[in-house]
């Protein structure tokens, strides 16, 4: 776009006894203006002599629009009197709204819409109902263009119009100087948003927005989709609520975390990163992911929940944690899958606090839960393995099967325990 300001200026200023004073000039001549010399500066002149019929002085500002020519239309606002300032920007108001809102081209709407981006910043000065529906100029101008530019942001790359301004640079312009018009329009569209692409375009403008109001709304909007689509909840939609931070919407990622139907990568997302806000808070939600039986993607969810509530329980809540382990659940039948998986809780997660777990795993060597005295049992032998005979002493009769446990054979917690407490016993002989 011609940065032709500074030229214009002196132009506009002189025009009171210049040659175009006195001279009689048709719609014709302003449509004729658009391909001689000079033809933005002379309708821009045109445009801002208060002398002139408002209706050629409108004809004058939209063959300036079809030529693009926004810099000469703003210079003539820069240099009116208040009085002609309020008359221009409502005659600039309305050929916006009407090229945006009726049959114009796609051309005269991307420049009626770079216009609008230029006009928001007075939108204070546009006072008054427009003519034959009450509304407020200020609001149908943020209307017009919010709705114009979000149905164009949701076309697809090639059909999108591309005015001299970003959709997005002027819907964010509305959003800043009419928050309580264009923010709860906005949101409206990722309501009634068809699918995640249109959810998503929405919901990135909207959080560019430090507004409480709007910022619940797009939680509530995100929420409705998520329990719309459930439960095929899209990944990206699932960090797009991570990213929002409201409650609710991280309690319902955490539960989803523990529905096999979800996809993985949502799941993951719903258990690590909405613990990791939730912290202490998750805790009621990990323990139903403890206890959630998932064979169908070898309990990996239950795996990390464990270690998360830890992080986010440690001691306090280690017997809660243990004991929502389901005894009657599936585990790891092969190899020694299961104990590699508890050995990985005991060395990373408990052994830099030993000393406080210490009681809890004592208490816990003899639980009613199978699983909660396995990782008792095994937690004991690893990080207290002088103490270990004394301490596992009451499972010497234990009969319960270890599966996943032995790579020479079947294995109970007893006769574990036997030899664990047969080697300690050798080490401490000399043996």
């Amino acid at each position: 776009m011609k940065r032709t300001l500074p030229r214009l200026l002196p132009l506009l200023l002189a025009l009171s006894g210049g040659p175009m004073a006195g001279c009689a000039v048709d719609g014709d001549d302003l449509a004729a203006w658009e391909h001689v010399a000079e033809g933005e500066g002379r309708l821009a002149a045109y445009l801002a002599d208060p002398a002139r019929p408002v209706e050629l002085r409108a004809r004058a500002l939209a063959v300036l629009l079809k030529m693009r020519a926004i810099d000469h239309i703003m210079g003539v606002l820069k240099v009116a009197s208040p009085e002609q300032r309020a008359v221009l920007l409502k005659m600039y108001a309305t050929a916006i709204v009407t090229i945006l809102t009726k049959m114009h081209t796609q051309d005269e709407k991307e420049a009626a819409a770079t216009l609008g981006y230029d006009v928001l910043e007075h939108v204070d000065e546009l006072k008054g109902g427009t003519d034959g529906t009450g509304e407020a100029r200020d609001r149908l101008l943020v209307d017009t263009l919010v709705d114009w530019c979000l149905g164009e942001m949701l076309k697809p790359g090639g059909e999108r119009a591309r005015p001299g301004r970003k959709l997005e640079d002027i819907l964010l312009a509305a959003l800043a100087v009419r928050p309580e018009v264009a923010g709860p329009r906005i949101a409206d569209r990722m309501r009634a948003a068809g699918d995640a692409a249109e959810l998503l375009a929405v919901n990135v403008l909207l959080a560019k927005v430090e507004d409480p109001a709007i910022r619940a709304s797009q939680a509530q909007h995100l929420l409705d989709f998520a329990r719309r689509v459930y439960p095929a909840v899209p990944p990206d939609v699932a960090r797009a609520m991570i990213a929002n931070r409201n409650e609710t919407v991280l309690r319902f990622l955490l539960d989803a975390a523990r529905d096999p139907r979800v996809p993985p990568e949502t799941r993951r997302v719903g258990l690590v990163e909405a613990a990791a806000q939730l912290k202490g808070e998750a805790l009621g939600g990990l323990m139903l992911v403890l206890a959630a039986d998932d064979p169908q993607h070898s309990n990996i969810m239950r795996v990390n929940a464990l270690d998360l509530a830890w992080d986010h329980g440690g001691v306090e809540r280690l017997a809660d944690a243990l004991r929502a382990l389901p005894p009657s659940g599936t585990w790891w039948p092969d190899g020694v899958q299961f104990r590699v998986f508890v050995d990985g809780f005991c060395d990373t997660r408990l052994a830099p606090a030993k000393d406080a777990a210490r009681p809890v795993l004592e208490r816990l060597v003899d639980d009613p839960n199978w699983v909660t005295r396995t990782y008792a049992m095994r937690c004991v032998e690893r990080l207290y393995p002088d103490a270990a005979a004394e301490m596992l002493a009451p499972l010497l009769e234990d009969e319960t099967p270890l599966p996943g446990w032995s790579a020479e054979g079947e294995a109970t917690l007893g006769s574990h325990a036997a030899a664990v407490i047969e080697a300690a016993e050798a080490r401490a002989e000399g043996r």
